[in-house]
């Protein structure tokens, strides 16, 4: 079977991909993938296909794979939704790594418990989350009077949103409303708390944790943490995305 073809390092493909050499990777990963898919290659065929490419291509496809296997979606269809430049922005923040995604979400729900109670006491003596918005003009106040609000930064901004953006990508009422551009400068550890809720998205946040909205790591299925994670990752990217021709079996 012929199989050079999909495995070529082409100068016409580096200039496509403008010279980024992990999104080179990642996009080589999902033809592999495909043509795994397409011409339904057996585990040992497609071991030697894979030894043929470089260890960072086997960690990306080993990463897809595993997202696949983990949150039970035809690998097909993540495929053609991992296509997704923005996915590839996201994927590489966060190391194509589910672990280091269930890392920063367990650092997230630790700083959301931790910053919980200053944030409802003080949407409670604004007069509650029905007028928050009129009232938000006390943001600099507040934080003023919480300086360790205005330290959160980094990780743990992004862990926390890494957090709020799972939960929120199972409520059937909820639409997170935050600009992916905003998603991977937190992420990327460009954002501090205070940034976060000057924003108009920050607010939608605040009033959803003030609203008690976020109550814990709970899901409304079994499986592992990794297992909800996973499923979490690919039901907030498919709702943020919106790829034509995907579909994505959410629980309900």
């Amino acid at each position: 079977m012929q199989t050079s073809y999909i495995l070529e390092n082409s100068f016409r493909d580096f200039v496509i991909l403008d010279q980024d050499t992990e999104l080179y990777e990642f996009t080589k990963a999902i033809k592999i993938l495909e043509y795994k898919e397409q011409n339904n290659l057996n585990e040992g065929v497609f071991g030697d296909l894979l030894d043929k490419v470089s260890g960072a291509i086997k960690k990306k496809i080993k990463f897809i794979q595993e997202l696949a296997e983990l949150s039970k979606q035809k690998l097909s269809d993540l495929l053609l939704m991992f296509k997704d430049k923005k996915v590839f922005q996201f994927f590489k923040v966060i190391g194509f790594s589910i672990k280091k995604v269930l890392e920063m979400f367990k650092l997230g729900f630790k700083t959301f418990k931790n910053i919980e109670g200053i944030i409802a006491k003080k949407i409670a003596e604004l007069g509650g989350v029905k007028y928050i918005r009129k009232n938000l003009h006390l943001l600099d106040e507040f934080f003023n009077e919480h300086p360790i609000l205005k330290k959160i930064g980094g990780a743990a901004v992004a862990g926390l949103l890494i957090y709020i953006w799972l939960n929120m990508s199972y409520g059937v009422d909820l639409e997170w409303s935050m600009s992916w551009e905003d998603m991977i400068n937190a992420l990327m550890g460009k954002f501090s708390l205070a940034d976060l809720f000057a924003s108009d998205a920050g607010i939608k946040m605040l009033i959803y944790l003030a609203a008690g909205v976020l109550t814990g790591v709970s899901f409304p299925w079994p499986g592992s943490l990794m297992q909800q994670i996973s499923l979490g990752l690919i039901i907030g990217l498919y709702r943020t995305i919106k790829p034509k021709g995907v579909k994505i079996e959410i629980p309900k």
